[in-house]
C-alpha cells in the first residue's frame, strides 16, 4: 500500500498492511504523512507521503496572540463574538486555500480546551461549536487529523465527538489511554501506543518500533 492509501484505509477501517505512522512536529521521509505549513504548499514536490496542513484553530489563534478573547467575550459579548468571527473566518479561509494547492488534508491544531484558557461554559458555549463546523466542512474525501493540544484537565466530554476522520493526541502530554479514549469516541485513534489505530507521536524510531511489532504478531 502506499502512504495515502494506507491513511486512508485506516479512516475507513478497513484493513492496513500495517499501522500508518504520522510524525510531528519532527518530520521523517519514512512516515506514511508529512505536516507542513501552509507556506510550503507553494513549493511541495511531488511525494509518496500524505500531505497535510497544519492549521491552528480560531481559540488557539487567540491565545497565541494575547491570550485575552475569554475575557473580552465575558466583558463585550458582542465585540468578542466580533473578534471571534474574524478568527474563524482566518481558519476557514487557511483550510481552503491549503485544499486548492493540492494538500491531501488538515492537520488541526485545537488549542485551549482546558482550564488554564477558559472555563468549561466558555469553550462549550463560544468556541466548541466553531471547531465543529470548520471540521465539518472539510470535504470527506480529504484527510483530516484532530490533533489535541493540552495536559490533563482537557475538556474530552466536549471534545470527544467534535468531526475528523483521525483523533489524534500526544500522550506525554495527555495521559490518557487509548480504551478510555474509544469509549467516548468512535473512529480511527493516533497516539504513541500499540493499541491506536495510527501511530502518532514525534520520535519516529520509537512509532516504527511499534509497527514492527504489530506487524510480528499478525504473521506469528
Amino acid at each position: 500500500m502506499t502512504p495515502r492509501e494506507r491513511l486512508t484505509a485506516a479512516v475507513k477501517g478497513e484493513e492496513v498492511d500495517q499501522k500508518p505512522i504520522i510524525v510531528w512536529p519532527n518530520p521523517h521521509p519514512e512516515a506514511d504523512a508529512t505536516i507542513v505549513g501552509l507556506e510550503a504548499m507553494t513549493r511541495m514536490p511531488a511525494q509518496p507521503m500524505a500531505v497535510l496542513v497544519k492549521i491552528l484553530n480560531p481559540f488557539g489563534r487567540a491565545i497565541l496572540a494575547d491570550g485575552s478573547l475569554s475575557e473580552l467575550i465575558q466583558e463585550d459579548p458582542k465585540e468578542g463574538e466580533k473578534v471571534l468571527d474574524i478568527l474563524v473566518d482566518e481558519t476557514s479561509e487557511e483550510i481552503s486555500r491549503a485544499l486548492a494547492q493540492g494538500a491531501d488534508g488538515i492537520f488541526y491544531r485545537l488549542r485551549g480546551a482546558e482550564p488554564n484558557h477558559c472555563t468549561p461554559m466558555q469553550y462549550g458555549g463560544h468556541y466548541l461549536e466553531r471547531d465543529r463546523e470548520i471540521l465539518g466542512a472539510i470535504p470527506s474525501e480529504k484527510l483530516s487529523v484532530l490533533f489535541v493540544e493540552g495536559g490533563p484537565e482537557t475538556y474530552w466530554d466536549f471534545i470527544s465527538d467534535l468531526p475528523a476522520g483521525i483523533f489524534a493526541w500526544d500522550k506525554a502530554t495527555l495521559p490518557i489511554e487509548v480504551d478510555a479514549v474509544r469509549k467516548m469516541r468512535n473512529g480511527p485513534l493516533a497516539t504513541a501506543d500499540p493499541s491506536a489505530d495510527v501511530l502518532f507521536g514525534s520520535d519516529f524510531n520509537a512509532l516504527k518500533a511499534m509497527q514492527r511489532e504489530e506487524v510480528a504478531k499478525a504473521h506469528a
